[in-house]
């Protein structure tokens, strides 16, 4: 199947358009009711690598990329965060140049009770 410089360079621009706008920093809303005003909540900044698995039992969305820094509005208070690491490592070139050549390592998952003021960046 041939595809024509136009095409390749259309859908190049278009893959860079929606990696941008999935990084473009917009708040996840994490709790139920009326969507606050971000001067209300608190915003937890996940970084690289660190997967949210769920902030207050609410099941968190999952991210096609792993490096994107994710941003969650939390409510002010107490508020119970549950994360993991995940990280891919390359592996050593072994006889069999068959096998992978990475493996992604991810950690248990960890809990961290955060208390959360209004307009706090954590």
């Amino acid at each position: 199947m041939k595809v024509s410089f136009f095409t390749a360079k259309l859908l190049l621009i278009l893959s860079v358009l929606f990696l941008v706008a999935c990084s473009t920093g917009k708040i996840v809303k994490t709790y139920d009711g009326d969507e606050l005003l971000t001067e209300e909540l608190a915003v937890l900044t996940a970084p690289e690598n660190i997967v949210v698995l769920s902030i207050n039992g609410k099941k968190m969305k999952k991210y096609l990329l792993s490096d994107l820094n994710v941003n969650y509005g939390l409510k002010p208070g107490e508020n119970l965060v549950v994360f993991q690491h995940k990280s891919v490592w390359a592996k050593a070139v072994r006889e069999n140049r068959d096998a992978p050549r990475s493996e992604t390592v991810v950690s248990e998952p960890k809990e961290v009770l955060v208390l959360a003021k209004a307009g706090e960046r954590l």
